[in-house]
């Protein structure tokens, strides 16, 4: 049986700037109150008064805490993503020398473009 967060609509998603920044300010605050009062114990209503904004206005963009949650692994998934991308590119390509094994030093150039190995 799918839960609640499944089933329910996800809620508006803000067209202008300002409605950006107060989904943006949501998630922020239930980030900050997750992490000091863990996720059980953060209730929505604390989300709203903590952001400063009607209980109403928190469920128009997010009408399940799940749905917070959501936006926040995404958006946590995303930066992580894009980190890895920008990492990758400063390290389209390397060498690396190491020693230590029979033979002496050995130097292995890694091509992370095209994500091979020479040597």
């Amino acid at each position: 049986m799918p839960d609640a967060a499944e089933t329910a609509p996800a809620g508006r998603v803000p067209r202008t700037a300002k409605g950006r920044a107060r989904a943006a300010l949501l998630r922020r605050t239930a980030a900050a109150l997750f992490v000091r009062n863990g996720y059980d114990a953060t209730t929505m209503t604390a989300i709203a008064a903590e952001a400063g904004v009607s209980i109403g206005s928190l469920y128009q963009y997010y009408p399940l805490k799940e749905h917070l949650a959501a936006a926040l692994e995404s958006e946590a998934e995303a930066a992580l993503l894009a980190a890895i991308d920008a990492a990758a590119g400063r390290l389209y390509y390397t060498t690396y020398q190491y020693s230590g094994s029979p033979g002496g030093p050995h130097v292995v150039e890694v091509d992370l473009d095209g994500f091979g190995v020479v040597t």
